[in-house]
C-alpha cells in the first residue's frame, strides 16, 4: 500500500494540513488516479465553512485530472497509464486520488 502526501481538512473552518496517509489498493469500480491537477470548487469551500456539512478529517478537491496508476475489479472505464479527468470520463474522483 502507497503512503503519499495529502492535504486534509481536519474539521471545519480549520486550515488544512499536509499529512501523509497510506492508500488501500482500489476497490470494485474504483480507479487509483496520480493527480497533476486539482481544482479546489465551491463545493469545497462549503465543506471547508460547514455550509455542506461532511464528515471530517476529509481530504477534498473531486475536479482533478491525471494518469491512472491502478484500477479495481470491474471497472471499464480507463486503464493503466491512460490520462484522465473527471469531467471527460464523467466520475466523481473522491476516494481515490493518488497526489503526485
Amino acid at each position: 500500500m502507497p503512503t503519499i502526501k495529502a492535504s486534509i481538512l481536519p474539521d471545519r473552518n480549520a486550515p488544512l494540513v499536509v499529512e501523509e496517509v497510506t492508500l488501500d489498493a482500489p476497490k470494485t469500480g474504483e480507479v487509483l488516479v496520480r493527480i497533476a491537477a486539482c481544482g479546489l470548487c465551491h463545493s469545497d469551500l462549503s465543506v471547508i465553512d460547514g455550509t455542506l456539512p461532511l464528515p471530517t478529517p476529509i481530504v477534498l478537491g473531486h475536479e482533478g485530472a491525471g494518469v491512472v496508476e491502478a484500477v479495481g475489479p470491474g471497472v471499464t472505464l480507463g486503464e493503466v497509464n491512460q490520462a484522465f479527468d473527471n469531467l471527460r470520463n464523467g466520475v466523481n474522483l473522491r476516494g481515490v486520488l493518488v497526489f503526485s
